[in-house]
C-alpha cells in the first residue's frame, strides 16, 4: 500500500516537547501547562494570537530535535520492509517555518525515519489523492475525515489532545498497535482483493500496466496480451478470454472499443464498423460479458479523441475526433440503456495538447501513465463504493 503518515503528535512527541518552550515564551510554570493540558497545539486565548511569532521564534531552531514516539522509527521501517511506500505529509507552512520542508527533513533525518517522499501541505486529503495513498495515519480527526470522504482508509493516532474526541475511525494508542492495524488492513484487503479485467485496443495496452501497479494493493488487474481491436473482434474472442482469466472469479470488467471501429482502414471511404453495426455489437458484447462473466460488474470507457493536429498527420487508417464523438454518443446511449457505469476517458483527454501524442491517436509514455492513473482512480472509487 501507499501509506501517508503525519509528523506532529503522530510520529513525533510534539505536544510534550513544546511545553517547556510555551512556559518560557509566555512566562508561566510548566506545572500549570501540564495541569491545564496546554501546549503549542492548543494555546488558549489570548495566547493563540501569539502563535505566529512563537513559531517564528522557536520552530526552525528547535523542531529538528523533537523526540519521536516510542517504536515510531521501528514501525516505519517495519512497514517499509513489508513493501509499503511511506509518504510523510505534514501541514507545516512557510508562515510558521522559514523552510518547512528543510526543517521537517532534518527532523526526520535526526530521528532516523526512513521514508519515500516528504510533502508539506495543509490539504492532506488532496495530497493523498495526488500520491494515490491507500492509508493515512494522522492524529488530527478532521484530516482523517477529509481523507475518508475520498475513499482513503485512515487510522487515527490517539494523543493528549484528541483522546476524548468522538470518531468512528479506527484508533491506536501506539505505533505497535498501528503496525498491527496495518497488518490487519493488509489481510482484509487481500481477502477482499478484487479481480479486474481490462478489455480494449492499443490505448488500453498503453495504460494497463499503470493501472495494475496503481491498484496492486487492492486488486489483481489482468488483461489480454493481444490488442482487442474492434467490436466484432471482441465478440469473437470474448469466450477465449473468459477461459484464460477464470471468468467466474472476475469481479470487474472495464471495456472499450471504438478506435478501430471508427477507422477508415487503408483509407477506405467508410469506417470499419458502420454505426448501426457498432450499436448492435455493443449490445452483443454486453450480453456476452454478462453471460461469460456472471459475477462481474461492467464498466464501459468512452473512446479517446484523436491528436488535435490529426488531420495534418499521415495515417494508414484515418479517423477524426468528430467521428469518435459519434461512436461515443452511441456508446453512451447504450450504456444508459444497459445501466452500465461509464468512465469518460474522452472528456478526460479532450483538452490534451498534441505534445501528449506520439502519432494520430497514441500517447506519449507520460500521457499514457496519466491516463492509467485516471483509470485506476476510477476503478478504485468504483470498488470502494
Amino acid at each position: 500500500m501507499n501509506i501517508a503518515i503525519d509528523i506532529d503528535d503522530t510520529l513525533a512527541q510534539t505536544f510534550e516537547y513544546f511545553v517547556p518552550f510555551v512556559a518560557e515564551y509566555f512566562g508561566v510554570d510548566e506545572a500549570e501547562l501540564w495541569e491545564r493540558n496546554i501546549s503549542v497545539d492548543n494555546l488558549p486565548y489570548p495566547w493563540s494570537k501569539e502563535l505566529l511569532p512563537f513559531c517564528r521564534h522557536y520552530s526552525d531552531r528547535v523542531v529538528p530535535d523533537t523526540p519521536f514516539k516510542p517504536d515510531a522509527v521501528w514501525a516505519v521501517d517495519e512497514l517499509r520492509s513489508r513493501g509499503h511506500k511511506i509518504v510523510i505529509i505534514t501541514a507545516r507552512t512557510t508562515s510558521h517555518y522559514t523552510d518547512p520542508y528543510a526543517t521537517s527533513a532534518e527532523e526526520l533525518k535526526r530521528a532516523g525515519i526512513h521514508y519515500d517522499k516528504l510533502i508539506c501541505s495543509t490539504d492532506k486529503a488532496s495530497a493523498c489523492m495526488e500520491e494515490n495513498i491507500d492509508l493515512l495515519i494522522d492524529d488530527y480527526i478532521p484530516n482523517c475525515d477529509a481523507a475518508a470522504k475520498k475513499g482513503i482508509a485512515v487510522i487515527n493516532m490517539v494523543n493528549r489532545l484528541n483522546r476524548d474526541e468522538q470518531t468512528s475511525h479506527p484508533r491506536v494508542e501506539s505505533w505497535r498497535e498501528a503496525v498491527d492495524a496495518v497488518i490487519q488492513l493488509e489481510y482484509d484487503r487481500t481477502a477482499n482483493r478484487k479481480n479486474i479485467l481490462l478489455i480494449g485496443d492499443s490505448i488500453r495496452i498503453g495504460y494497463c500496466e499503470t493501472v495494475r501497479n496503481e491498484l496492486a494493493a487492492i486488486a489483481k488487474v489482468v488483461y489480454p496480451a493481444e490488442n482487442c481491436r474492434d467490436s466484432t473482434f471482441i465478440i469473437t474472442r470474448l469466450h477465449a478470454w473468459a477461459q484464460e482469466f477464470d471468468a467466474t472469479h472476475i469481479d470487474v470488467v472495464h471495456f472499450n472499443c471504438g478506435q478501430w471501429d471508427a477507422a477508415h482502414f487503408n483509407g477506405w471511404k467508410d469506417s470499419l464498423t458502420p454505426t448501426d453495426v457498432y450499436e448492435r455489437n455493443l449490445h452483443w458484447i454486453i450480453w456476452a460479458f454478462r453471460k461469460e462473466f456472471p459475477n462481474a460488474t461492467l464498466h464501459m470507457a468512452t473512446t479517446t479523441p484523436m491528436n488535435p493536429i490529426n488531420e495534418t498527420l499521415p495515417a494508414q487508417n484515418p479517423r477524426t475526433t468528430t467521428e469518435i464523438r459519434c461512436y461515443n454518443t452511441i456508446a453512451l446511449r447504450i450504456a444508459a440503456e444497459e445501466e452500465i457505469p461509464v468512465n469518460d476517458l474522452f472528456s478526460l483527454a479532450a483538452g490534451w495538447p498534441s505534445t501528449d501524442y506520439k502519432d494520430t491517436c497514441h500517447y506519449t509514455d507520460e500521457a499514457f501513465r496519466n491516463l492509467g492513473k485516471a483509470v485506476a482512480e476510477y476503478l478504485r472509487k468504483s470498488i470502494n463504493k
